[in-house]
């Protein structure tokens, strides 16, 4: 006879029923600590069940920076949130921007932004979430209305440097500029290096001036180099390409006739007042890209 309260010998089945169900138990337990410990990513990921993604219910629009906008630069950015189970954003940041000044603009709108929080089988949940922003500046730039065509685009694939294609393109219609009206007389000699984007239709965009010796060169060199036409540019399997290209105008009073008696072969861009600050700052040369003439 066994003492009270001592436990009689388990059946060889119920010891394996028992180990079995001991196995199941601490599998669960080991699978639930390690959903706890994934990352924010990870976690949101919903699993089987009803899904309903996360809702906005009120979206902050992003602030065109001022340096940027007068430019008349479009512009992009995407920013990844982490949403808690209340729906409130604890955590931020710029994924991809096309400038920095685009990222930082849409970072601080998608702080702003409210959400009802996703919820599986009705039961709220984390979730990370991508929020796309797109900037469009909301002037007409007087260079697209002097020219009657838009200048400013966002491409659409990463522009490759003239100096890399073996063959720097060449314009199929040239321009020169007009020497300004406020320096005939002074005999005033100079130059204007700019930078520019050549778009796969052979169009002149994105002009940017790079160094110029007198403020009065500025925009009739900028608006010369918009006047080029370019062949469509194409890689070896002959998809147009974008390219991105410096070019350098001289200035010289003394070229004006020379250059009047070939008004008939050339494009000589007429003089339109646009105030200099409609134009992208200056920055220093490039120093690895060598500038041509037109």
């Amino acid at each position: 006879m066994r003492p009270s309260g001592t436990p009689s010998p388990a059946h060889p089945a119920s010891q394996r029923a028992g180990r079995s169900l001991l196995r199941v138990i601490l599998l669960a337990l080991l699978l639930g600590a390690g959903a706890g410990s994934g990352t924010a990513a990870s976690a949101a990921e919903p699993s089987k069940g009803i899904f309903t993604p996360p809702k906005a219910i009120y979206q902050a629009s992003p602030i065109v920076p001022e340096q940027v906008e007068r430019t008349a630069f479009p512009g992009s950015a995407e920013i990844r949130c982490t949403l808690d189970e209340l729906g409130n954003i604890v955590d931020a940041k710029v994924v991809s921007a096309s400038r920095p000044e685009f990222g930082e603009s849409a970072l601080a709108a998608a702080h702003l932004w409210k959400f009802e929080p996703a919820r599986l089988d009705g039961r709220p949940v984390s979730r990370v979430i991508t929020i796309p922003f797109v900037f469009q500046p909301n002037l007409n730039h007087p260079l697209e209305q002097a020219v009657s065509r838009v200048v400013f685009v966002e491409p659409t694939a990463k522009p490759v440097p003239a100096e890399s294609l073996g063959r720097m393109p060449e314009p199929k219609r040239r321009a020169w500029p007009r020497y300004p009206e406020e320096l005939r007389g002074t005999r005033t000699k100079g130059a204007v290096v700019l930078a520019f984007v050549i778009a796969p239709d052979g169009q002149v965009v994105n002009p940017e001036i790079i160094s110029a010796s007198h403020p009065s060169f500025e925009v009739p060199a900028i608006l010369s180099v918009l006047a080029l036409q370019f062949p469509p540019v194409l890689d070896a399997k002959g998809k147009p390409l974008w390219v991105s290209m410096l070019l350098r105008y001289e200035f010289d009073e003394s070229m004006l006739k020379e250059q009047d008696k070939e008004n008939q072969r050339r494009i000589v861009v007429p003089q339109i007042a646009i105030p200099r600050s409609s134009f992208p700052l200056p920055r220093p040369p490039r120093q690895s890209r060598s500038a041509s003439s037109p």
